[in-house]
């Protein structure tokens, strides 16, 4: 494993978000084999928000993904991070990805720091729209798992996605 990403903080991430993203470029680069890139002009186009959730324990940043319930009827069984449809009494996607988080993981929406919102992705095999957030609590929160949403929650120190041996 390199050091690449071990000494990344929150200030750095703050910093980074104020900058130009490259959003679709990576986007690109990150595709699965075989996928297009697209972008929906279905008017029924569903509405969804996620939520990147950082937290600090020992010196060190985390982020946590789960592993959706096989019995969903969208992306069973699928990594992804918090999140879900938006819904139509919410005010904006950000409220989506606060009110998901809470209801799946059980970090309450009150504790988390909004740190900036990344480039939209469009998912064409359900037509799904998601709108990432990056959001922060100084400490690992006390989780509290959705079995009926989620069947594992997974927790990564955020110098791991720098290891070319978890790519």
């Amino acid at each position: 494993m390199n050091n690449l990403g071990q000494h990344i903080t929150i200030a750095n991430i703050r910093s980074a978000l104020k900058e130009n993203l490259p959003g679709l470029d990576a986007q690109i680069k990150m595709l699965p084999k075989g996928r297009s890139l697209s972008m929906s002009t279905d008017e029924n186009v569903k509405e969804s928000a996620v939520l990147i959730l950082f937290f600090s324990e020992n010196n060190t940043l985390y982020f946590c993904l789960t592993k959706r319930h096989s019995g969903l009827k969208h992306h069973p069984g699928q990594i992804s991070f918090p999140g879900g449809k938006c819904e139509k009494h919410e005010k904006n996607p950000y409220d989506t990805a606060l009110r998901e988080t809470e209801e799946e993981i059980g970090v309450e929406a009150n504790t988390i720091e909004l740190l900036g919102k990344l480039t939209d992705v469009y998912i064409s095999v359900s037509n799904f729209n998601i709108h990432p957030y990056i959001g922060y609590v100084e400490e690992k929160p006390n989780f509290i798992i959705n079995k009926y949403e989620v069947e594992e929650l997974l927790i990564f120190p955020l110098h791991s996605i720098f290891d070319s041996n978890n790519y």
